[in-house]
């Protein structure tokens, strides 16, 4: 079974990288990013934009819409 990553900037929403390699996971990952995982792309994302989300909340700040990934 394949797991995909995402990871997205946490004040822009930005899509860093969105794939199936851990070591480019790993080396997308900074301060100031969050990162989800799952079955599907879809799936990584939607995770990393609920973290995100959930980082802003406990920032007391608005979340913005995030980047979609392509198919």
């Amino acid at each position: 079974m394949t797991t995909y990553y995402c990871v997205l900037r946490t004040t822009t929403g930005r899509i860093l990288y969105a794939g199936t390699s851990e070591a480019a996971t790993a080396a997308a990952l900074d301060p100031g990013t969050v990162y989800g995982y799952g079955r599907t792309r879809r799936a990584a994302w939607w995770m990393a934009v609920c973290q995100r989300s959930d980082v802003l909340r406990g920032e007391g700040k608005i979340a913005t819409a995030a980047e979609e990934p392509k198919p």
